[in-house]
């Protein structure tokens, strides 16, 4: 229960946030996106994936050196509330679902990165 109450008030104090923002293109800041291990960085191109699979998204770029992500997207299909509800869904599951990265190897991340697709995939 104790657990829960933390991860709920990290969530709350650590969701993903608007930098800038012009119709089409919005840039987050996204809590220790920075200190996501080098070995996991190959894994770049399927998150974007599921980042790309919200309708309306059209790309999707990362800066780990300053945690940010620029998206750009088509106005016609998608809000930029819609992508920052969307984007904290993902980051919520994340953290939700520490068991599968935390006190873990590199290679048990590795093989439970599918787990956390198809959780992503559910939402």
């Amino acid at each position: 229960m104790l657990e829960n109450f933390f991860k709920a008030t990290y969530l709350m104090f650590n969701q993903i946030k608007v930098v800038h923002s012009i119709p089409g293109r919005l840039r987050l800041f996204v809590p220790n996106l920075s200190k996501i291990p080098e070995e996991l960085k190959k894994y770049d191109e399927e998150v974007k994936k599921i980042i790309l699979s919200k309708k309306g998204i059209k790309s999707v770029e990362y800066s780990y050196i300053t945690n940010k992500i620029l998206i750009y997207y088509n106005i016609n299909l998608i809000s930029e509330k819609e992508i920052l509800e969307w984007i904290n869904k993902i980051w919520k599951t994340i953290i939700e679902h520490s068991e599968l990265y935390e006190n873990k190897s590199l290679q048990e991340i590795e093989d439970n990165l599918e787990v956390f697709y198809n959780l992503i995939k559910k939402l």
